[in-house]
């Protein structure tokens, strides 16, 4: 017998990136990252109810909730998607987009990761600040239906955020 467990790794949480954007926004940006996250959760769960019969229980499902959370750090000078931009949407009440994307594995086409694409509303923002510790935010988004696979593109500086990667003494390049 072959033990498949020597041929698997682990998915590190920080491979798996999400980037968010306002629907509206959809045709002047693209899907940004929040800065900082220090922990994301994507959760699924359906409501059921049984019915008692003379040959036992019978199954019935319910309605799917689908949501997404993020606890973050607040950063200033961010490129990324910010508190206030989250602040702000669940103000608007503002539809929003949502990808998620695992960097370790590889989509169909170069640059690309495979991931899901998501659409729904913040249903709640938090923001905590601490006198003996750093700012921290929190949202939840209440997802619309199962979300969609595909290949997700993710920027170079979203995926050094989440590497280790190795810096030249040389001069930077943009």
């Amino acid at each position: 017998m072959i033990n498949l467990q020597l041929f698997a790794d682990a998915v590190k949480g920080k491979r798996i990136v999400y980037l968010f954007r306002r629907y509206d926004s959809r045709t002047t940006k693209t899907g940004l990252a929040v800065a900082f996250v220090t922990d994301n959760e994507r959760s699924l769960e359906r409501d059921s109810d049984s019915v008692e019969t003379k040959d036992g229980s019978v199954a019935s499902g319910g309605s799917l909730s689908h949501t997404i959370s993020a606890n973050y750090l607040e950063a200033v000078n961010s490129d990324g998607m910010t508190s206030d931009d989250l602040e702000q949407a669940i103000i608007d009440d503002a539809k929003m987009e949502i990808w998620e994307a695992n960097l370790d594995d590889a989509g169909s086409t170069s640059g690309k990761f495979k991931g899901k694409y998501f659409q729904g509303k913040i249903t709640s923002w938090n923001r905590q600040s601490p006198a003996d510790d750093m700012a921290e935010g929190e949202v939840e988004f209440l997802i619309n239906g199962g979300g969609a696979s595909g290949d997700v593109t993710v920027s170079a500086s979203v995926i050094d955020a989440a590497s280790y990667v190795f810096a030249d003494t040389t001069t930077a390049q943009a």
